[in-house]
């Protein structure tokens, strides 16, 4: 449980963006990894009085980013406040954080669940919860994390996305410099990067790079009680193959802003099709974001706009829709497309 220096450009963007706020509570007895001469060297570059005097985490964040109120929780002794998080969150605690740091901590606790729940529980309304896990580490903690997980508790849990990397050590990396681990952004708080599509293809493809870590962050943006996600993802698949994915006809943007997490496109071509008030389920279209089905369709409109998910409605002469993660559909990256199921 700790933190690399070399992690910092993600910190740093959560900071400069509003999403680095204190209080800041900290899963695990947090360290910096560098060696004390590497930290105060750094210390000293940047003029971090604090982190110089400590060489702590906290003394890095009150430095780097004003962060004056910083916790950190643990069973050991390391820890300022002690909790066992196989254990159910006090409620003293509840709505405690304005951010939430997983940042290599909850691959060490026996019970997953527990930990994303209180992370929930933790997290105010409006609060950012960030995460650092390890994808690829031999030896480590009691899992190895798959990105699957992160996006289905946030979708569950109706959680914004804010940003998404990953970070390895390239092993085509020539020069000394370039064989150290660095933060690849995906996801940039508007957009999903060139970095995503390149990391995407090379990892479903090729052994994913020894200890890689993926890193994301989220804003909780609801007061609600934690939601158990389901892995219903892989049933979705089934009902459309890939061959029927690639003969999906594309949906041409650019997309309408309806409110909220909603977008529209017109196709009055397909109006005898589509739901409507007195057959408000008629539509059998299914809606693909790069190939996957988006969530529940006969959606509310209501619920479109002010929960999204993926939640759309063939309604009348348009399709009004949200995407898997309420990013913008003109500028994500990823393709739209629509068939319709054989009845």
């Amino acid at each position: 449980m700790g933190i690399n220096l070399s992690m910092l450009p993600f910190f740093d963007w959560c900071h400069e963006r509003g999403a680095l706020r204190a209080p800041v509570v900290a899963l695990g007895s947090q360290e910096l990894h560098e060696s004390e001469t590497e930290i105060r060297t750094f210390a000293s570059a940047h003029g971090y009085s604090t982190l110089s005097r400590e060489l702590t985490v906290r003394g890095l964040f009150r430095d780097r980013y004003s962060v004056t109120d910083y916790v950190d929780v643990d069973i050991n002794e390391h820890a300022q406040v002690k909790l066992d998080l196989n254990a159910p969150l006090p409620a003293v605690l509840h709505g405690s954080a304005a951010t939430v740091m997983n940042v290599g901590t909850a691959e060490h606790v026996f019970d997953i669940a527990r930990v994303f729940r209180s992370i929930h529980e933790l997290a105010r309304v409006g609060a950012t919860i960030i995460h650092f896990a390890p994808i690829s580490w031999y030896e480590h903690g009691f899992v190895n994390f798959n990105p699957v997980l992160f996006r289905a508790v946030a979708r569950a849990n109706r959680y914004r996305l804010l940003a998404e990397a990953f970070y390895y050590t390239d092993a085509a990396a020539s020069g000394p410099g370039d064989a150290c681990p660095r933060v690849r952004m995906t996801f940039d708080g508007t957009r999903f990067t060139s970095e995503q599509r390149a990391i995407a293809d090379a990892f479903f493809d090729s052994p994913l790079p020894v200890r890689t870590l993926y890193m994301v962050a989220y804003e909780k943006p609801l007061a609600a009680e934690f939601v158990v996600p389901y892995d219903d993802e892989s049933n979705e698949m089934l009902t459309i193959s890939s061959i029927q994915a690639a003969r999906a006809t594309l949906l041409d943007g650019p997309f309408r802003h309806q409110g909220g997490h909603a977008w529209s496109v017109a196709i009055p071509d397909l109006e005898h099709l589509a739901d409507h008030r007195t057959g408000p389920t008629h539509s059998t279209m299914v809606v693909l974001e790069d190939g996957r089905p988006l969530g529940a369709r006969h959606a509310i409109h209501d619920d479109i706009r002010q929960v999204g998910f993926g939640r759309y409605s063939h309604w009348t002469d348009y399709l009004i829709f949200s995407t898997s993660d309420n990013s913008d559909p003109n500028v994500n990256g990823r393709e739209y497309r629509f068939l319709f199921e054989e009845s």
